[in-house]
């Protein structure tokens, strides 16, 4: 299985009236409520800022850095998208909702209380 084939998962679940549907990403899992809205828990929260200041600080200050595509690493410039996507681990499927050119964390929405 590729790095993308694990990251495209999700998961239906029928016992919560809230929630219905888990999208996994490589660290981190958003969950669906019946209006299609799109909830990390906020227990993730310090990681994907700790995951931003990595980027910002580090990789950003490089021309390159390496990423999963297919089976094997290549290298992308450090602004390609797929680098930031692929450090915060976040699902496709929310990752490509955010506007990169604006603040990635206000973007997002935590909730407490949050599992499968």
């Amino acid at each position: 299985m590729s790095y993308r084939d694990s990251i495209t998962k999700s998961y239906s679940f029928d016992y919560s009236k809230d929630y219905r549907k888990a999208y996994k990403g490589v660290f981190h899992i958003a969950f669906s409520d019946v209006n299609d809205n799109l909830y990390l828990p906020l227990e993730d929260k310090e990681s994907l800022e700790v995951a931003l200041k990595f980027y910002h600080d580090y990789v950003l200050t490089r021309p390159f850095y390496p990423c999963y595509e297919g089976d094997c690493l290549i290298l992308k410039k450090s602004d390609d998208p797929l680098v930031l996507e692929q450090i915060l681990g976040l699902p496709t499927s929310l990752f490509e909702t955010l506007d990169l050119s604006k603040d990635i964390l206000s973007q997002l929405s935590f909730k407490e209380d949050l599992s499968i």
